[in-house]
């Protein structure tokens, strides 16, 4: 990864990546997912900023893991948030994330993880940090419903 880090305005730190999914086009890389083949409900659930994005991110996990069930993919999705958190905690200190990480970034590692994933690269554990940032994006919006 980066060894460059991002510091937001909330204190929240973590690292930058070399691309930014975030600003392509959502018509251009649904037309790239649909045209060659690639249906993945949980890239155009990132891309289109879909509200229900963990039903999406508990089937892609029972599809990719080959879990039967629903239930074993949200604990497995439960176990890898965990590990993740334990990981961040060593690297950017205990809550850093909590301060604030805007959501166009978080989607932006997102979809570099799932397209890490998919690519085959073995570099680091992106199906746990796929998960850890869909679900702090979930975090985020629950929050700011709390709030308005």
């Amino acid at each position: 990864m980066s060894e460059n880090r991002e510091t937001f305005a909330s204190g929240a730190v973590r690292d930058e990546l070399p691309v930014r999914y975030d600003l392509c086009s959502p018509i251009v890389i649904r037309k790239i997912i649909y045209e060659h083949d690639f249906n993945n409900p949980l890239l155009d659930s990132l891309v289109s900023q879909e509200a229900n994005i963990l039903h999406r991110l508990i089937e892609f996990v029972k599809f990719y893991c080959h879990k039967q069930y629903s239930s074993e993919a949200a604990l497995y999705i439960l176990e890898s948030y965990a590990r993740t958190m334990h990981e961040g905690a060593a690297k950017y200190g205990e809550r850093s994330w909590e301060k604030g990480i805007p959501e166009n970034n978080l989607r932006n590692h997102a979809i570099n993880h799932l397209v890490k994933l998919i690519g085959g690269d073995t570099s680091e554990p992106h199906l746990d940090h796929l998960i850890w940032n869909v679900l702090t994006i979930i975090h985020f919006r629950e929050k700011e419903k709390e709030t308005t």
